[in-house]
């Protein structure tokens, strides 16, 4: 097996700690309201994540080409089989107030959105000073 360049594994590892990070601080915001259900619902979507990146950038290298796209379509499966188990958890034992646990997962999903504004200040503290 073939391990992920040092520099991109630094950077994804960079990036799913910076969501975390913002995802966590949003949810604080949102307990001092009472809405345990936000943070359930970005972690819904969080974990998946962290499993599809594990699995998703195992190889690397053009001779790895065929192992790349099967690690990209496992590993989407797998995070939609654990999202949905997640749910499924969810509703059937935590009962959530579904308005802030939707908007908690919608969120951290569109976080790739809000992370490049952060990037540049982010990236010199994890990565500069070998904080990952």
């Amino acid at each position: 097996m073939v391990s992920i360049p040092s520099k991109s594994k630094q950077e994804t590892l960079a990036l799913l700690k910076l969501e975390g990070i913002i995802l966590v601080f949003i949810a604080l915001i949102c307990l001092s309201l009472g809405r345990l259900s936000f943070l359930e619902g970005g972690l819904a979507c969080y974990i998946p994540k962290l499993c599809f990146a594990g699995i998703s950038f195992r190889h690397s290298g053009a001779l790895q080409a065929a192992a790349i796209v099967f690690d990209f379509y496992f590993g989407q499966l797998v995070k939609i089989a654990i999202t949905i188990t997640i749910f499924a958890i969810s509703f059937k034992y935590l009962h959530p107030t579904p308005l802030p646990y939707f908007i908690g997962y919608m969120v951290d999903a569109n976080m790739i959105w809000l992370l490049p504004f952060a990037w540049k200040f982010m990236y010199k503290i994890f990565i500069k000073k070998g904080n990952v």
